[in-house]
């Protein structure tokens, strides 16, 4: 079973300005309650045990937030960033807390009723995504999903593409492969690039769910998703 989550809290939210001003984006009220209090019940949901969250934009706020996760029946650690870096900067920074093995992964800046319980990460896979049905903002998805459940660039292959949902299985082997953070080149920064290399290595599998899902990433989508949540 796994027991740890990872969760990327450490962007400005720059398109959520002037909300994010003032506060981080994982601390933006949907429907009365903090964006990040939604991921937190649902690892406790998922029995969940230790949850590590990164910061930097803000960061204190979420920390003063959050705190240690008692009161959400969960250990909560941080990785404090000095300054906000990119996912795959993120994710090698935070190494010192994922232990070895598989965690669960998910963006902050998402809402969904996906809960952890729904992944099937098949045997021997290190890498599993969500992914959703594509949204009126992504129109055209990020990854091609085989009839095998093997996820692929959508360039190499014709299949059925879909979005990442921000959700998924990860392991620290994954992790441990990231090695071209120095180069500089703003692809080498984000997890998309590593993806698309185990991709090509038939590593990473993917599984579809289609149930609400929102990437809460603009003014006009969180005034809708508030709007709907509190029908």
């Amino acid at each position: 079973m796994i027991s740890r989550l990872f969760v990327f809290a450490a962007g400005r939210g720059a398109r959520l300005a002037p909300l994010t001003d003032r506060v981080p984006k994982p601390l933006v009220m949907v429907a009365g309650k903090p964006l990040i209090d939604y991921h937190l019940e649902r690892a406790q949901r998922a029995n969940i045990q230790d949850v590590v969250i990164n910061v930097s934009y803000k960061g204190q706020q979420i920390i003063d937030h959050v705190g240690d996760g008692a009161r959400f029946g969960l250990n909560v650690i941080y990785s404090i960033e000095p300054k906000p870096l990119e996912t795959a900067g993120g994710l090698v920074f935070a190494r010192q807390h994922l232990g070895d093995g598989d965690f669960f992964l998910l963006n902050a800046d998402i809402y969904t009723h996906i809960e952890l319980a729904q992944f099937k990460k098949p045997v021997g896979q290190s890498l599993h995504l969500l992914m959703v049905p594509n949204p009126e903002e992504q129109p055209h998805g990020n990854f091609a999903l085989d009839k095998n459940g093997m996820l692929h660039d959508i360039a190499a292959i014709e299949a059925s593409n879909y979005t990442y949902s921000g959700m998924g299985v990860y392991s620290t082997e994954f992790v441990d492969s990231i090695d071209m953070l120095g180069y500089g080149e703003p692809e080498y920064q984000r997890l998309p690039f590593y993806m698309r290399r185990w991709m090509r290595e038939q590593r990473v599998s993917g599984q579809l769910i289609d149930d609400f899902w929102c990437d809460v990433g603009t003014m006009q989508r969180l005034q809708q998703l508030d709007t709907f949540l509190k029908q």
